[in-house]
């Protein structure tokens, strides 16, 4: 109930725990999402589909793929997606205003020590193509 006695509970609008005033919601309709965001679904997307050309290659030639032997596709992908994460990993922490943990001098996320996203290796998503995290 609000104030004047109308019912409320039967909206669409819920609890929130932040809200934006009509500036922000300017930018954010201009601007877009951030950078880090986008550049976090490229990678997602990018190792995805590095590990469905892996599990096709080794589907298609019925062994396990030889690291020695790579696909070119799978070479230029993986270097993508290495550069990505590095990029990610420089940039990520400034883009998201990260604060730092005064008594440690570490950077937090969520309210937790940050840690840069491991480089993916082929061994890694090898292992994801087959059933394996």
């Amino acid at each position: 109930m609000t104030q004047n006695g109308d019912d409320v509970t039967g909206t669409l609008v819920g609890p929130r725990n932040f809200s934006l005033n009509t500036q922000e919601r300017l930018r954010a309709l201009v601007a877009g999402p951030p950078a880090f965001a986008l550049r976090r679904r490229k990678m997602e997307d990018l190792e995805a589909s590095i590990v469905r050309a892996i599990s096709a290659h080794e589907e298609k030639t019925g062994a396990p793929l030889d690291p020695s032997a790579l696909p070119v596709e799978i070479v230029r992908a993986l270097a993508s997606l290495r550069r990505l994460v590095e990029t990610h990993n420089r940039y990520y922490p400034i883009e998201a205003s990260l604060p730092i943990d005064v008594a440690t001098g570490e950077l937090l996320e969520l309210g937790r020590r940050w840690a840069p996203i491991p480089l993916p290796t082929l061994e890694n998503l090898s292992a994801r193509s087959r059933g394996g995290r």
